[in-house]
């Protein structure tokens, strides 16, 4: 046996056992039992490929092996288009009429395997054939319909293609992940096909290799069982390893089997075997880091609808307290005393500020969600800074703080922005800047360098340690001298900054000497970008 038939064999058990895994993962959905039939019809037609070749076998025995190993190709270009026009999901019924019409073209082929319309005989090669011969040790003569049945296998596995082409334009989401993943095992297959059973022959003379034109179906066969699956990247490392322990263990055992002396075939199977437990405890630390990633996906998932769900829920009433408040405030219903107005105005202040925690609440779940929907228009950034100064000055009087803008000594471009989601991160830090400053103030510098624009936040603060700014921009982390300053932040509001500038092609950062000395936030935004990105 020659390593090209051992592959072929390893490849054929490997793609047998990736059909029965899909069928019993979903033994009712009947995408997967079409699948399963596709595969086991490649692993017999792989079968048969492989023992006509064995010349030991009667003309007689080698003319049906020959006759059955026709069976795959034409039963396989029927299946795959049906299994096209149902997953992932069938965008009309297959009533009775299409599958006639997708089956009877195949049912009229088989019927006329036993006769000679296909194949008239078959022949042994002589052995200075069997290299020009593209490696087969056997040849055939063909029939009428020989022709017929190429031009059926092409349309049809074309016509598949087609349909499964435009679902992956038309659908979105995970639909459209599965059906990449078939669309680049179809590519792939079709590059190794015709590389190796054309490419190298045609212009290398090269024809050791060709059978593995054959072999590269199993890329087609693999990124299939993906998509059905729905396996993405994590579970992508579990396959890859079993097929790979799979193939190297059937190649170890066939080297055991075939070794001429004793002393060989004690090494080689015990290799063989201490290769399949070290295999086996491999597959297990995979399957395991897997579970594990799967779980705490699972988590952030509920986390983040958890916190979609509660933060809409909160809205309404907070909105209505806040309006009702603000009338007593104004004195809607009756006059209200000065010992009275303190109180309120401390109560509509704490429900601006569970405003704002479930306005940002919301924002990121819809991040994490990938629900963010940007609208970009020409923005000057000159104008959105002055607008947030103007809105935040009076909470920098009422701590004695300076806040104003230098402005830059050339005229800055429009850039294309989402007015109100760059606004917010950048009152973000601007608000944090007056809440952790208790002397001086906070600068802002807009520059323009290098066809981008940098807007510095600087402030006299407590300043932040190197540890605390590798943390600053995570969800829910704050710096130590923030929450002794300001003890009601959440540290959202620079995660929610962060994820909004990127979201404009910009980046954010911050530097400080260190505590006590300050810190300044960096904005860096491109002047073109592209509009309506969604994140």
């Amino acid at each position: 046996m020659d390593l090209i038939s051992a592959i072929n064999i390893a490849i054929t058990i490997t793609i047998f056992f990736i059909g029965i895994t899909i069928l019993f993962s979903s033994h009712k959905k009947i995408s997967n039992i079409i699948f399963f039939i596709i595969c086991f019809f490649f692993s017999f037609w792989s079968i048969t490929d492989f023992l006509t070749d064995i010349p030991k076998f009667s003309l007689d025995i080698l003319l049906l092996l020959s006759k059955l190993t026709f069976v795959g190709p034409i039963i396989i270009p029927a299946l795959f288009l049906y299994f096209s026009l149902i997953f992932p999901i069938s965008r009309r019924e297959i009533n009775l009429v299409h599958r006639l019409f997708i089956f009877i073209i195949p049912a009229i082929f088989l019927v006329s395997l036993p006769t000679n319309l296909i194949i008239r005989k078959i022949f042994i090669l002589e052995p200075s054939e069997i290299y020009l011969s593209l490696g087969w040790r056997t040849g055939f003569e063909s029939g009428p319909l020989y022709p017929f049945l190429i031009l059926y296998a092409i349309i049809f596995l074309t016509i598949a293609l087609v349909i499964l082409g435009k679902k992956f334009f038309e659908l979105k989401g995970v639909y459209r992940s599965q059906l990449k993943y078939i669309l680049i095992g179809f590519s792939l297959t079709i590059i190794f096909s015709v590389f190796f059973g054309s490419v190298l022959p045609v212009f290398f003379n090269i024809y050791i290799f060709s059978k593995l034109s054959l072999i590269s179906i199993i890329f087609v066969i693999f990124t299939t069982a993906l998509a059905i699956t729905k396996y993405h990247l994590f579970n992508i490392k579990i396959i890859l390893s079993e097929i790979l322990i799979g193939i190297i263990a059937i190649l170890l055992l066939i080297q055991t089997l075939t070794s001429k002396y004793t002393s060989s075939k004690i090494i080689n199977g015990g290799i063989f075997i201490l290769f399949c437990l070290f295999g086996y405890y491999l597959i297990r630390a995979t399957i395991k880091e897997i579970t594990l990633r799967e779980e705490v996906d699972r988590l952030s998932k509920m986390k983040s609808e958890f916190l979609s769900i509660a933060s809409h829920q909160l809205c309404t009433p907070l909105t209505a307290v806040k309006g009702y408040i603000s009338m007593i405030l104004e004195g809607t219903y009756g006059k209200v005393s000065e010992k009275q107005r303190k109180p309120l105005e401390n109560v509509y202040a704490s429900n601006e500020r569970l405003i704002k925690l479930v306005n940002d609440l919301l924002n990121i779940s819809r991040l994490e969600a990938g629900r963010v929907e940007f609208n970009f228009e020409p923005t000057s950034l000159l104008e959105m800074v002055e607008g947030v100064v103007n809105e935040l000055k009076i909470n920098a009087e009422k701590k004695g703080l300076y806040l104003r803008i230098v402005k830059p000594s050339q005229k800055l471009p429009q850039i294309m922005a989402d007015k109100d989601k760059l606004r917010q991160a950048i009152l973000n830090i601007v608000d944090n800047g007056i809440k952790y400053t208790q002397q001086g103030g906070i600068e802002i510098r807009l520059n323009l360098e290098d066809e981008k624009i940098k807007i510095a936040i600087a402030d006299t603060g407590e300043g932040i340690t190197q540890e605390e700014i590798d943390k600053l921009f995570e969800i829910f982390s704050r710096a130590s001298a923030g929450m002794q300053t300001y003890t009601a932040g959440a540290g959202i509001g620079l995660y929610v900054a962060k994820k909004f500038v990127e979201a404009h092609g910009g980046r954010i950062w911050v530097k400080s000497p260190g505590k006590g000395k300050g810190s300044t936030f960096y904005i860096e935004l491109p002047i073109n970008i592209n509009n309506k990105i969604k994140i």
